[in-house]
């Protein structure tokens, strides 16, 4: 039982023993949780039944995590301290109104542990010695204190009297005016007294300190009466100064201005260049004047001039000298100009000697490109127009690639072509063959005379070197159609796909063929073939000749085809048809054997069978 639980305690922890119920030396039990099936109910002597519990964890033991309705339970140390365990008690099993409460826990394996408490009420005070104690204020009783230190308490102010005999364990001195303490002060903000002259010169002195506002504006009102033994004037109530020398000299009274001799400047010695001397009698910003961040009248003529922002210049500029760019930013345009109307952005005049040039363009990028010009709405990438000169070129373009290009164009949008010549004839200075025309289509040719190549016409040309790919559409086809060698056919190798008829095919097809549709094998020609005796001529039963001899070559028992597939299914029948068979007498079960003879590959009961008159054989597979 435990005793004196006072009514309404909340927040209730204690510490419990659980012991091992399979214990025959009385163990503790170790492990249980708070979750893992133990069982908490509590019944008060004012209660209709028992109340069941939910069981809370508990984070931290000593820390109560129970509520009104909830219990805790935590392990406090199953190695040192075995079967001990933490309970908190939930607060409405303490609540006023019970004498008494019991807690049951149980659990299997465990014996059952019940905890009696004792409610003690609140405790209610109503005499004191025999006396009756009032309460002017309800739970506040009236305390009544007649004597301190064996003297009687002054009745006619209730209120105490303190004689102070020892202040810090030492003895109070006698005040020089009784009732009056005397203070001697040590410290003041933790300054001792002795190291503080104001306190020496004006505590106890007769002369008032006034003071000026309140708080942090508390300030001493001075009244100052003589600066060194000179009457302040009292007309103004300001000090009246008269300054006679400064630095050693004396000022100028005719002026009443102080005459100021600047010695140094930060530090430094001036010399008559250094103020007033350097500094031109001119307004700024005028001609003639000190150069402004702002407008500046007149010319100005700089040694050099660096700019780092952005500059706007709104009339013409002129350099001597040549321009020189280099831009510091990534990614960004050197140069950047816009003309006006049908103005040019930019336009360049050469030198007149024999060979300048009006641009040179050189990329310095790895795969950069020397000049890029796009045009806008019908106007052209490039307008170039030669000399008037004999020999003159409107566009000279010249490739130091190892397989670069002289020209390389590449149309965009339908009626646009690679190349679009207006001279006739369209002569290309190559000596053996067409490759001048690499990538041009032959719908994006257009010429009003004849192309002419070192072969002849492009139209008579009869034999081509190098290799030819038709593609869809190329010539102007939906399709692409070839045909090879005329009536005498075709000899050699053909590389690509082949889509729609094709004649006869005297070669090997070395590569993958599509699907077959309908109606594309010649059934007759195929009967004449398969059911001729002609053996030579019968391509199907050479097929089937070189097959059955060889199709087996490097395959063992164990390799695997895909299921009821052709060769699954020849090999199956191989082995049927010539692979050992063991046929068992008494009951006809016969077992078939792999290429090995010792690896079963059929087993059929009863597969053959004989009554005497006929022998009966199953089908295997």
């Amino acid at each position: 039982m435990i005793d004196g639980i006072t009514a309404g305690t909340t927040s209730y922890v204690m510490t419990v023993m659980a012991y091992d119920s399979t214990s025959t030396v009385g163990a503790g039990k170790t492990g249980i949780t708070y979750n893992g099936g133990i069982t908490c109910y509590y019944k008060r002597s004012n209660g209709a039944a028992s109340v069941s519990c939910t069981i809370n964890t508990i984070s931290t033991l000593g820390t109560y995590a129970g509520s009104a309705t909830n219990a805790a339970w935590k392990e406090v140390d199953s190695t040192n301290m075995a079967g001990v365990y933490e309970l908190q008690i939930p607060n409405n099993a303490f609540a006023s109104g019970a004498t008494d409460v019991m807690v049951a826990l149980q659990l299997s394996g465990m014996v059952p542990i019940s905890l009696y408490f004792r409610i003690n009420p609140p405790a209610d005070i109503q005499t004191a010695l025999g006396t009756a104690i009032t309460c002017t204020t309800g739970g506040i009783p009236d305390v009544n204190t007649k004597n301190i230190g064996n003297a009687a308490v002054s009745a006619t102010t209730a209120q105490i009297g303190t004689n102070v005999v020892n202040w810090n364990n030492t003895v109070v001195a006698t005040p020089a005016t009784a009732g009056i303490p005397d203070i001697n002060v040590k410290n003041m903000n933790n300054v001792a007294a002795t190291a503080i002259t104001a306190i020496k010169a004006n505590i106890g002195q007769d002369q008032p300190l006034n003071f000026t506002g309140t708080a942090g504006s508390a300030l001493v009102k001075v009244d100052v009466t003589d600066i060194a033994t000179a009457a302040v004037a009292t007309g103004t109530a300001q000090l009246g100064v008269n300054v006679v020398n400064m630095g050693g000299a004396a000022l100028s009274a005719a002026s009443a201005q102080v005459g100021v001799n600047v010695i140094q400047v930060g530090g430094t010695v001036q010399t008559a260049k250094d103020i007033g001397a350097a500094v031109p009698a001119a307004a700024a910003g005028a001609s003639g004047g000190l150069l402004i961040s702002g407008s500046n009248a007149g010319t100005t003529t700089l040694a050099a001039l660096t700019v780092t922002g952005a500059t706007t210049y709104t009339g013409n500029v002129s350099m001597a000298a040549g321009l020189t760019v280099t831009q510091s930013s990534g990614n960004a345009d050197a140069v950047d100009i816009t003309g006006n109307g049908t103005g040019a952005g930019l336009r360049i005049t050469s030198g007149n000697g024999a060979t300048g040039d009006a641009v040179d363009f050189v990329a310095n990028s790895t795969n950069g490109t020397g000049l890029k010009s796009s045009g806008k709405g019908t106007g052209h990438g490039i307008d170039a127009e030669s000399g008037t000169g004999a020999t003159g070129d409107g566009i000279y373009a010249k490739s130091n690639a190892t397989a670069g290009n002289g020209i390389s164009g590449v149309h965009n949008g339908a009626g646009v072509y690679d190349l679009n010549a207006t001279t006739t004839p369209l002569a290309l200075a190559k000596t053996t063959n067409i490759t001048g025309l690499n990538d041009i289509a032959a719908t994006s040719i257009v010429s009003s005379g004849a192309i002419t190549t070192s072969g002849g016409a492009v139209s008579t040309v009869t034999t081509l070197t190098n290799t030819v790919t038709l593609a869809n559409g190329a010539h102007g086809g939906a399709a692409a159609t070839l045909a090879l060698g005329g009536a005498g056919g075709y000899t050699g190798a053909i590389t690509g796909n082949l889509s729609g008829s094709v004649g006869s095919v005297s070669g090997n097809v070395t590569g993958s063929i599509g699907s077959i549709v309908a109606g594309a094998i010649n059934n007759a020609a195929f009967n004449s073939d398969v059911y001729s005796t002609a053996y030579a001529s019968n391509k199907l039963a050479q097929m089937m000749y070189v097959f059955f001899d060889n199709a087996f070559t490097g395959y063992s028992d164990g390799s695997t085809f895909t299921a009821n597939g052709l060769l699954d299914r020849l090999t199956k029948l191989m082995w049927i048809m010539r692979n050992k068979a063991v046929v068992v007498d008494a009951n006809g079960n016969t077992t078939i054997y792999k290429d090995d003879n010792s690896t079963s590959a059929f087993s059929v009961s009863g597969m053959l069978s004989d009554d005497s008159t006929n022998t009966t054989r199953l089908r295997v597979a």
